[in-house]
């Protein structure tokens, strides 16, 4: 499954009814960012991102999961390039703006067939359901 990173910022950011950004209109902004030791591929993501944009990201502070990481967005103390499926839940005064440039993100989804967790196929299908309507 593919998708699009998206530009999470706070109802009243200034970029925040555009539909969609480049990633070069960020440079001036601070930036909230992920862990880099829990999750190394997804901080090395972003930043090839900024440098493919031409800039070098302010970031301000980073989190150890996107939950939090949101709740940061919504107080003001910076914004945070993300998979547009991160969860708001708590953050309900931040929005999502699509990336224009390129930058698809690979979701794989691996289970075991034989799994007896009941939950699992819900899951599953919640996930085919999501992106069938990309």
């Amino acid at each position: 499954m593919h998708e699009r990173a998206g530009v999470f910022l706070p109802k009243s950011h200034l970029l925040a009814k555009r539909s969609s950004i480049t990633m070069g209109e960020l440079r001036d902004e601070a930036f909230v960012v992920l862990d880099k030791k829990e999750f190394p591929r997804v901080y090395k993501y972003f930043m090839t991102m900024c440098k493919n944009a031409g800039f070098k990201p302010n970031v301000v502070a980073s989190y150890p999961n996107a939950e939090v990481l949101l709740l940061i967005v919504q107080a003001g103390t910076g914004i945070a390039v993300l998979s547009p499926i991160v969860p708001v839940q708590g953050a309900k005064d931040v929005v999502c703006v699509p990336i224009k440039e390129g930058y698809d993100v690979t979701l794989d989804i691996i289970w075991r067939k034989d799994s007896m967790n009941a939950a699992m196929p819900i899951f599953v299908e919640a996930i085919q359901n999501l992106y069938a309507k990309h």
